[in-house]
């Protein structure tokens, strides 16, 4: 079973030499940052295509954009309610859709799993390279702790 922890922060817009912050929802898994876990997944694909830079090239969501409901799975407005996956990440230029990342998130009656993870950009057929996610995840939290932790983003916009 996997933990996860969200940590409400400030964030810096890009590019940060002119960075401007924002309160965004940063998660870690395992105690490892997401955004670090998915660099040194995807940096073979980025550095097979010559573009080394791109891999792990993502912003957390803004606590504007991050609802509950989003974390468990129901309604993205990048992808729209006939997609079964939501973008958990977004592009450093923080514009919607610019590159964003996805996971399926199924909630059971005990866990929450999040699987079939995919850089929309980089999807079999999408004209770029392909790359694959196959070996990431899938990840498994008991449904109570990552409810807790989910909570964190609903007290927020209440707060707001």
């Amino acid at each position: 079973m996997n933990k996860i922890k969200i940590i409400i922060d400030q964030v810096f817009e890009y590019p940060k030499e002119y960075a401007f912050p924002y309160e965004g929802v940063k998660v870690l898994i395992d105690g490892r940052d997401l955004i670090d876990l998915l660099c040194k997944f995807e940096k073979p694909f980025a550095e097979a295509e010559g573009h080394p830079d791109i891999a792990g090239d993502y912003s957390w969501l803004g606590t504007c954009y991050a609802r509950r409901e989003l974390f468990l799975g129901k309604i993205d407005l990048a992808y729209g309610d006939k997609c079964d996956k939501v973008a958990i990440l977004e592009c450093e230029c923080r514009s919607e859709g610019c590159w964003p990342f996805a996971v399926k998130i199924t909630v059971t009656d005990n866990r929450v799993i999040w699987s079939d993870f995919e850089q929309p950009h980089r999807v079999k057929g999408a004209g770029r390279g392909f790359w694959d996610y196959s070996n990431l995840g899938p990840f498994e939290f008991d449904l109570n702790q990552y409810l807790s932790e989910i909570e964190k983003i609903a007290s927020r916009a209440e707060e707001k």
